[in-house]
């Protein structure tokens, strides 16, 4: 999955230079595309991000289908660490989550928009603690 992310990004550069760096770039990726769509989002080269059908978490789709043990079965048959869900949540453009109820491949518990709600849940939760912590510490 690496290799597919470098290649995302090397399109993009070349797309970015060739159409002159003050045109505005937007990324439209579909499904695993989406994963690559967030990686080149996440470094700042497009102005426009469209996950359509996308998961969060290449880890997430066979655990929310089957169960833990499908999980751990994908990571014996590859060594894809694919968590788009901070690329997506960083990126500093236009950001846009299109999803299908009934996607039958990508179930709601591994879905982008799932993801990145678990993440701002966690990030809310994190900075309440250290708010607490800090507050606690003055007094």
């Amino acid at each position: 999955m690496h290799n597919v992310k470098q290649d995302g990004i090397v399109v993009a550069q070349y797309v970015k230079k060739r159409l002159g760096f003050s045109s505005k770039i937007i990324i439209h990726g579909i499904s695993l595309g989406g994963a690559v769509a967030s990686h080149i989002a996440g470094k700042g080269l497009c102005d426009f991000l469209l996950c359509d059908r996308t998961f969060g978490s290449l880890s997430e789709v066979p655990r929310a289908m089957l169960g833990a043990w499908a999980t751990n079965g994908l990571k014996c048959l590859f060594e894809w660490k694919t968590d788009s869900t901070e690329d997506f949540y960083y990126a500093n453009c236009y950001k846009i989550i299109a999803t299908d109820p009934n996607d039958e491949i990508i179930s709601d518990g591994s879905s982008m928009k799932t993801m990145i709600s678990k993440l701002i849940i966690q990030k809310e939760k994190d900075h309440i603690k250290l708010s607490e912590r800090v507050i606690g510490s003055h007094f």
